[in-house]
């Protein structure tokens, strides 16, 4: 695999930024884990190791996992879209593989045509972390890596977008591999920027993927990007907040590894449609950056909770009855001083 110069560069930088933060050595141990937890193939390190020869064994079984489904309902007249999926990072590492299909009778449908070619799923009611309705699949009982399909654009209680808007919006598009050429269906650019940081944000984290690829976004497609429709979904669900956080990490990101500033105006933007929120992160943020930043940047339970309290009263202000915001950061936070985080 081909590794950008100049990415190979900022990686080396984020690692060694690690280094200082633990005064120590990495050791191949933490630096693996420092790769999976930021879902980057150590690959980019450009050197051979056991560890790097199994990560990248997991990413091109994630393509191939990919590939095999889209391949399968592209036959068909199902209304899919890949979600969270970073496609402007070659080396991008898979946990899962998100899968948004928004017709109930489609998700039937999905079941019976992927059971047929070998794959096997599971439901999962105590997911804390993801919708409950979601379904589980494995191909051929490979618990490595799963599909899992959502059947509405949330995670958990955390709704973020209008019922059908992503599948109307959806792009098709052939991504080119090492292995072969996926052709599938992806969210616009504009939803893909929605869908990423509030994916994290629902984690309570964000990693250099994420933070990476919607650099990647912004920088190629700045001019095209409908950032009317961005701004409108934003207030329409009351998460300008989250986005106005994803562009402090791409800008700061930006000017950190590419001597480039992206989107000052739009954070200007965002902070005047929740003043509050967008205040409290402001202020979480240049508190990280004083301290220096460890990736996956983790946000406390209890700063998600005070976020979660203005948004529900934003939503029932409204119109929106939105109870279960509250009811999800609690289980979640139980959970995390329970079992620790999943992360």
């Amino acid at each position: 695999m081909k590794v950008n110069k100049l990415e190979k560069i900022f990686i080396n930088a984020l690692i060694n930024n690690e280094v200082k933060l633990n005064n120590k050595i990495l050791e191949c141990g933490v630096i693996s884990d420092w790769f999976r937890k930021n879902r980057i193939s150590g690959e980019t390190l450009g050197f051979n190791s056991s560890w790097i020869e199994q990560q990248r064994r997991l990413r091109l079984k994630g393509l191939f996992l990919l590939k095999r489904m889209s391949d399968l309902l592209n036959k068909s007249d199902i209304t899919y879209v890949i979600i969270n999926y970073s496609h402007t990072i070659p080396y991008n590492l898979y946990d899962d593989v998100d899968v948004l299909i928004e017709h109930p009778l489609d998700l039937l449908a999905t079941v019976e045509i992927l059971s047929k070619e070998g794959f096997c799923f599971y439901d999962y009611f105590n997911r804390l972390y993801a919708n409950t309705l979601a379904l589980t699949a494995f191909y051929r009982e490979d618990k490595e890596i799963g599909i899992d399909f959502y059947p509405e654009p949330s995670y958990g209680t955390f709704q973020f977008f209008d019922r059908f808007r992503i599948s109307r919006r959806r792009i098709r598009r052939n991504i080119a591999t090492e292995v072969s050429v996926i052709e599938t269906f992806l969210p616009s650019p504009e939803d893909e920027l929605i869908i990423m940081p509030t994916h994290a944000f629902s984690h309570g984290r964000f990693t250099i993927n994420e933070i990476y690829h919607g650099f990647n976004l912004i920088k190629d497609k700045d001019c095209e990007i409908d950032w009317n429709y961005i701004l409108d979904m934003t207030k329409r669900w009351a998460i300008g907040h989250i986005l106005f956080l994803y562009m402090l990490f791409i800008n700061d990101f930006a000017i950190t590894f590419f001597k480039r500033k992206l989107i000052d105006d739009k954070l200007k933007t965002l902070q005047m449609q929740q003043r509050i929120e967008c205040n409290l992160l402001l202020d979480w943020f240049l508190k990280q950056n004083e301290r220096l930043i460890s990736w996956p940047v983790k946000l406390s339970p209890w700063l998600l909770y005070k976020l979660a309290a203005f948004r529900a009263a934003r939503l029932l202000k409204m119109g929106k009855d939105y109870k279960g915001e509250f009811i999800r950061h609690t289980l979640e936070q139980v959970a995390t001083g329970l079992f620790g985080s999943r992360w």
